[in-house]
């Protein structure tokens, strides 16, 4: 038969003679190809599934980095430079991974007095602060909100309404905010813990000119934008032990950066950033780098008395333990579906064989040696395996990253979470929902209760506040 040149001549007679069994085989080489291929990869899917909803899950809320460095002098090149190389820093550590990232400058308690002779002992504090971005997450409920410039030469602030009434100010109202420096040794107390005895011999003040332009509220006090603190930036605080209550006044931005840099540009703040991580840019491949990169961050920062914390790293801690026996029962699973589908190859290609078992006979009886034969059912096998096992990554692929094909639906391709997703007519859409659930200060407005409502306070976690605001009726 011309010596091993024969079985390719025979070959596509004798593979189209019978050719439902090798479809029924074609199909089966399919199955099982792309269930072996798609283990691995359904089960990369799956762990980065896994991954975002375990960070949801553990953390309730948007994972946000916290990062700071000792107070420093606000105007001077050293304090600038400062601030734009942990920026920096954070942009190469964080930025990959990052949303959205707001800067907070923080003063010491600074005395509020009308004159500039008051002194600290038994006086209401004031804590200045300036937040990028607060502005989106607070409703002025009373006047307006503080200019980014300094009318009148005067630095614009606002309150919350309780924190007002302790300081006994309103709208309009204008106001010093006094820092004094004296010679004694100070400690952080502790509650109402006292401070050492001084032998006073010096004493340096300065006051900055304030007006109080308006009063605001949180839209929703559960933002992660305020870390779990939101009354820290509305409420007064416990008094000290030589002082009053101590209240928060919030600045636009750029009045302190610019304004009260060029006036007082040794006024010492501390500045903060919270970097907003993007859960999405999270995966099973780079979720490793993103904790190591917050937890260097947080040391190269220490030797600026800085820290750069984040309970994500112990989620991402808690996931990288447990991923792995969360990927082994669905790739055992897919390899058990597998080696089904083989057994049926298996059986399906006996059936086959006995079947040709006088077609056999014939070529033997022609002439055909055992090699010849052999390599004729070789090559035929080869033909019905080699395109279904080369389409079976492609295939197993196509399913386990879902993407938005049709842009009349979604107006992008790019990739996201399969549970968002709903098939109308046959296509991958991603609803645009339109709504969205009152917060619990609307919800309080429509039971009747005011927004400079004094006399009663909501306490508790979100739920709790809802559950109280549904309970209550304002008298």
């Amino acid at each position: 038969m011309g010596g091993l040149a024969g079985p390719w001549r025979l070959l596509p007679r004798y593979g189209t003679a019978g050719w439902r069994m090798p479809a029924v085989l074609m199909l089966g080489v399919l199955a099982a190809s792309t269930l072996l291929a798609a283990a691995p990869v359904y089960a990369r899917a799956m762990a980065d599934l896994g991954l975002k909803f375990t960070v949801r899950e553990e953390l309730r809320a948007e994972p946000v980095i916290r990062v700071g460095v000792g107070a420093a002098q606000l105007g001077t090149p050293d304090a600038t430079a400062l601030r734009e190389a942990v920026a920096a820093r954070i942009d190469e550590r964080l930025g990959w991974f990052a949303r959205d990232r707001s800067l907070a400058l923080e003063s010491a308690r600074l005395t509020i007095g009308r004159t500039g002779a008051e002194r600290r002992e038994g006086s209401t504090l004031g804590r200045l602060f300036a937040i990028e971005g607060v502005e989106r997450r607070v409703r002025v409920t009373e006047g307006r909100a503080p200019a980014p410039d300094w009318p009148d030469g005067r630095l614009e602030v606002a309150m919350g309404a309780r924190a007002a009434a302790v300081a006994r100010l309103a709208p309009g109202d204008e106001f010093l905010l006094i820092e004094e420096i004296d010679t004694c040794d100070r400690i952080i107390p502790q509650g109402l813990q006292p401070q050492p005895p001084c032998d006073l011999t010096a004493v340096a003040r300065h006051a900055i000119p304030a007006r109080l332009t308006g009063l605001f509220a949180a839209e929703d006090g559960d933002d992660p934008f305020w870390g779990g603190a939101s009354a820290r930036y509305l409420s007064p605080a416990p008094p000290l032990a030589d002082s009053g209550l101590v209240v928060p006044l919030l600045a636009h931005p750029d009045a302190v950066l610019d304004g009260l840099a060029a006036r007082w540009p040794g006024q010492r703040l501390e500045p903060r950033w919270s970097v907003f991580a993007d859960v999405e840019r999270l995966d099973q491949g780079n979720y490793e780098r993103a904790r190591d990169d917050i937890h260097a961050l947080n040391r190269e920062l220490r030797a600026l008395d800085g820290y750069a914390v984040s309970p994500l790293t112990v989620t991402l801690d808690a996931f990288g333990r447990s991923a792995g026996f969360q990927r082994a029962p669905l790739v055992i699973l897919l390899a058990q579906i597998a080696a089904i589908a083989l057994f049926y190859v298996a059986i399906v290609s006996a059936a086959a064989v006995e079947r040709r078992a006088e077609e056999i006979a014939l070529l033997r009886g022609r002439g055909a040696s055992v090699a010849q034969v052999t390599a004729l059912h070789a090559l035929e096998g080869l033909a019905l395996a080699a395109p279904v096992v080369s389409a079976a990554p492609a295939t197993a692929a196509g399913d386990a990253n879902p993407r938005l094909p049709d842009r009349e639906c979604q107006g992008t391709a790019t990739p996201v979470d399969p549970r968002r997703l709903v098939k109308i007519d046959g296509r991958l859409c991603l609803l645009d929902i339109r709504f969205r659930m009152l917060q619990n200060a609307e919800l309080a407005r429509a039971m009747g209760f005011s927004d400079a409502e004094s006399e009663y306070e909501f306490t508790g976690t979100k739920a709790a506040v809802t559950k109280q605001i549904g309970n209550a009726v304002p008298v």
